[in-house]
């Protein structure tokens, strides 16, 4: 199933220096989005054998010839269209002065520059740069392995030379959104490709302009963050002023698609439901539910329609990411700490950054703070909230929860990533 590019991001470029992973990451992505792959072809470049083996001598030719390459591959994106699912290419033509600066001579370098100012007039510019790095070493290592005749007069030395090219060249850039991915412990060729199409889509389809908005009508995604935390168990009986139990969990996995949630939120219902069995806990007893929110169209629509069919669209519940960004693996655990402590504080949190929340929205979301869990609803018993993570878009369609209780009974159910 192939999702296709979002409007916001309809030209991608993938770079980096030779070994990085470029080509076969924009194949990927290409592959999976239905976009067209712009893809260098360095064996029609006649002067690029010589070049590794005379490099003083081939060098403007060589470099030429790409150019020349480029600008004509790119050219059709003036035009626009309509019908096209986006481009994904794996060289940006701004990159090609970093090479000519480093082979070319001074007289070469200003004959270079006059060509370069005449093609590059009115190309577009990338919608998102994705930019691949790697030592020397495994780049060095990655080439013996695929054995390209041409590749092998690569000393190490002009490898470093251009890796620190690369460094200083994106450093400063500033043209086009930027995603520098570190590409080193990735495996090499195809599965390359295939691990780095995660952090691609993440960005492609996933992630804000601005900060994480969580249920707003206006939400465009999430906002990467940092955290960690961590939760020591231990069996019953607790040890006194222990923060508290777990009482069972729930789990499910719906592989509907590997970035996005089931559109009725099944997984995510099923999960929840199975938690609450395990615990021997009724949605009633539920008193506040901290969504997995992470700002994305489809994960709060479809998040939405699991809690408030469970809960019947009574149930306060609020994202918490709006505050703290989306955290990937240490998601799950901090918001799991944030529903013990708004249990300890008697404080249901609200959602930092939405302004409206969308209309379309049918659970009882909380905008802003609200005290008193005891006190909704009213009933004889202690206060219980459920933290409901959706994380299909991280896990490939695996949704984990696990109530706990805290203290004198209170509950919180927290997920545990695989």
């Amino acid at each position: 199933m192939n999702a296709r590019l979002p409007e916001k991001y309809r030209y991608i470029v993938v770079e980096g220096p030779v070994g990085a992973g470029k080509t076969s990451l924009a194949r990927v992505m290409g592959e999976r989005t239905g976009g067209m792959a712009l893809l260098e072809d360095p064996d029609a470049n006649p002067f690029l054998p010589g070049f590794y083996q005379d490099r003083m001598r081939y060098a403007l030719p060589a470099q030429l010839f790409f150019l020349f390459q480029r600008a004509r591959q790119i050219e059709p994106l003036k035009q626009g269209d309509m019908f096209n699912n986006g481009y994904v290419a794996d060289f940006l033509l701004d990159k090609d002065k970093l090479f000519a600066r480093a082979n070319l001579d001074d007289d070469e370098l200003r004959l270079y520059e006059q060509v370069y100012a005449q093609m590059s007039l009115h190309l577009p510019v990338p919608d998102l740069v994705i930019y691949l790095q790697a030592p020397v070493e495994v780049l060095h290592e990655r080439m013996r392995r695929r054995g390209v005749d041409y590749e092998r007069q690569i000393d190490r030395e002009y490898l470093q030379l251009l890796v620190d090219a690369y460094t200083q060249f994106f450093h400063h850039y500033t043209a086009a959104p930027l995603l520098v991915v570190n590409a080193e412990r990735m495996r090499r060729n195809l599965d390359l490709g295939r691990g780095l199409v995660f952090s691609g889509q993440l960005l492609l389809e996933l992630t804000a302009r601005g900060p994480c908005r969580p249920f707003d009508a206006e939400r465009d995604g999430i906002s990467i963050g940092e955290g960690a935390g961590f939760a020591l168990l231990e069996r019953k009986p607790a040890a006194a002023g222990a923060a508290a139990a777990l009482l069972g969990i729930g789990e499910s996995s719906d592989a509907y698609h590997m970035s996005t949630p089931h559109p009725e939120g099944l997984g995510a219902k099923l999960a929840m439901t199975r938690a609450l069995e395990s615990a021997g806990l009724g949605p009633s007893d539920v008193d506040y539910v901290n969504l997995h929110g992470t700002g994305t169209r489809t994960n709060d629509a479809a998040e939405d329609r699991a809690v408030s069919d469970l809960f019947n669209a009574v149930t306060p519940c609020s994202s918490t990411k709006g505050a703290t960004g989306h955290l990937l693996g240490a998601a799950g655990i901090t918001e799991a700490i944030i529903c013990i402590l708004s249990i300890g504080h008697d404080l249901m949190p609200g959602s930092a950054n939405t302004r409206a929340v969308d209309p379309e929205v049918r659970c009882n979301y909380l905008v802003a703070n609200r005290e008193g869990i005891a006190a909704w609803p009213v009933l004889n018993r202690p206060p219980h909230a459920l933290e409901q993570p959706i994380v299909a878009p991280l896990v490939g369609g695996a949704f984990d929860e696990a109530p706990v209780t805290h203290d004198a009974g209170q509950q919180v159910m927290s997920p545990f990533h695989p």
